[in-house]
């Protein structure tokens, strides 16, 4: 490799690591490896790898490094004020706390936070019970499809009965439009309207002879004399007649 090509190669890996907030170990550590098979890290662990330090029987010489209280006290800080399931803190008999361990995800997520190394594989759970577990989600499936077709089935019940419910309001509505007591046409009323509607029932209900619309307009006078009803005018009887009368048709 050409001094160049070295020099290009630093660059990206130092743009990828401000990228992603880690850093590259372009060796690997094999001595890392081990510990995808653990659920928990150690703290210990933890921050030797965060400082690329040697791990296992050698991380007691963490302790001596300059850094390791500062970032113990600061994971210890933030599990006293944090529960959560990525920290499990074992404390003595007084409540000090003697070790913390930590989840990978934690780990990475403190390290990305902190600008600090993670080169850890992920943790890989072990699965004893593949096709125990395969049947298992085959039937909640199942049970899962039973229980949305039963709520299918409530739901189109539900619409029938809501369209059925509908439409019986709109009939009650269309045969209550007009109401012959109550003098009102779709729950609207006057007092030239209840004029009108007893008007046509006097006339016009079970009529042999259409009656002229000079008879309306004395009768309507004569029961709604204009010095009482000062609204029913000569026009508004004429007008009256007018309405109830029906019209030739068109040939």
């Amino acid at each position: 490799m050409s001094v160049n090509e070295f020099q290009e190669l630093l660059l990206n890996k130092s743009e990828i690591e401000k990228i992603l907030g880690l850093s590259i170990n372009l060796t690997g550590n094999s001595d890392y490896e081990d510990f995808k098979m653990l659920k928990m890290i150690d703290v210990n662990d933890v921050i030797a790898i965060f400082l690329d330090l040697p791990v296992g029987i050698y991380a007691n010489d963490i302790r001596e490094h300059y850094r390791y209280n500062t970032i113990f006290n600061a994971i210890c800080e933030y599990s006293e004020n944090n529960k959560s399931d990525d920290i499990q803190v074992e404390c003595d008999i007084n409540g000090n706390i003697y070790n913390i361990k930590v989840s990978h995800n934690f780990a990475r997520q403190w390290a990305i936070t902190h600008g600090l190394s993670w080169n850890v594989p992920p943790y890989r759970e072990i699965n004893l019970n593949k096709e125990t577990e395969n049947n298992e989600e085959i039937l909640q499936l199942q049970s899962r499809i039973t229980e949305l077709e039963q709520q299918l089935a409530d739901t189109q019940k539900q619409l029938a009965e809501l369209q059925k419910s509908t439409q019986t309001k709109k009939e009650t509505i269309n045969q209550s439009a007009v109401n012959n007591n109550e003098f009102f046409i779709y729950g609207h009323s006057s007092e030239l309207l209840e004029i009108l509607m007893k008007a046509c029932k006097e006339f016009w209900q079970n009529y042999q002879t259409p009656p002229k619309n000079s008879v309306i307009e004395s009768w309507i006078e004569a029961n709604y004399p204009i010095k009482e009803y000062p609204y029913v005018s000569k026009s508004a009887r004429q007008y009256i007649a007018t309405i109830l009368r029906p019209q030739p048709k068109i040939k």
